[in-house]
């Protein structure tokens, strides 16, 4: 299962993404934080 949530809170949208390894179980700490580094980096090269 995927998923993310959108919201606005006045101007501002937030995102939350649920990302899980190929199994569907959550990422280890390790996996999340390489994920978190990838998706960060490539937002602020926009």
């Amino acid at each position: 299962m995927t998923g993310a949530k959108i919201d606005t809170l006045g101007s501002e949208v937030v995102d939350a993404f649920f990302v899980t390894d190929r199994l569907g179980a959550p990422l280890s700490d390790d996996h999340a934080h390489a994920v978190r580094t990838t998706v960060q980096a490539a937002v602020e090269a926009r």
